[in-house]
């Protein structure tokens, strides 16, 4: 993994050097950008953690052409149910309550913090590309949860059974923006990155009073995660500059 990384950076610090001699400085407005994740698909040591998903990050564009992110993304891998309960809503001046059933779910939930450099190229007045390295950390934490259509009252939605762990990430980040009107953007991201692997041990939890066995996780040492994401720019204009 880090002679691919390696290898990968050293083509990106060519890439940049052929690309600054030969482009051109265009105009592009805005210092800060605010980008929201519409669902982002992170794949996390062969795991998919799409369910529940969402996404943020913060641009700053030092100059016209040097892009830094900050990224927070976090999704829901796949439930599994581990039990049910029942409870009762009451309607307003009635004694008589209706059942419900709810679910007892355990699931692995994840959470990462990216922070990358971009080497910003025009495709054409309103395309841009961009590419860079990246390094962050990802938590991963494993725990349940309970499923009900209504806020049930007496039940504690504290989890003594959570677990979590975290790995540091470091890859390569790149993606395809689509400058629109003044300030907004459509963004597609993709990242490539590789992290230590993250094992959960075969344990057991409570599950009101009964004992239930969780399997064995074991997540390996890449990440990949698709995002799309639509963004507005703010700050001070750039005035256009030529070589």
């Amino acid at each position: 993994m880090k002679k691919i990384l390696t290898i990968t950076l050293v083509c990106l610090m060519a890439l940049f050097a052929s690309a600054a001699s030969a482009q051109q400085t265009d105009v592009r407005p805005r210092k800060f950008s605010i980008h929201l994740g519409i669902y982002p698909v992170s794949f996390f040591g062969g795991e998919s953690f799409i369910k529940e998903s969402a996404g943020m990050s913060i641009g700053f564009l030092a100059t016209p052409r040097n892009l830094f992110m900050l990224e927070f993304n976090g999704g829901t891998s796949p439930s599994k149910q581990v039990g049910t309960f029942s409870y009762y809503v009451y309607p307003p001046n009635s004694l008589m309550g209706n059942e419900h059933i709810g679910r007892v779910l355990y699931e692995y939930d994840y959470l990462d913090v990216v922070f990358s450099y971009n080497r910003l190229f025009d495709l054409s007045k309103i395309w841009q590309f961009y590419l860079g390295p990246a390094i962050g950390f990802s938590s991963i934490g494993a725990g349940k949860h309970y499923d009900a259509i209504y806020h049930v009252e007496g039940l504690s939605y504290s989890d003594n059974d959570l677990m979590k762990k975290k790995t540091f990430t470091a890859g390569v980040h790149t993606g395809l923006r689509l400058n629109l009107f003044n300030r907004g953007s459509l963004d597609i991201t993709y990242l490539l990155a590789g992290h230590g692997k993250i094992n959960f041990e075969e344990r057991e939890i409570w599950v009101f009073d009964d004992r239930v066995e969780i399997g064995r996780k074991e997540l390996g040492n890449m990440t990949h995660r698709f995002k799309f994401s639509v963004g507005w720019r703010f700050g001070k204009r750039y005035k256009k500059a030529s070589n």
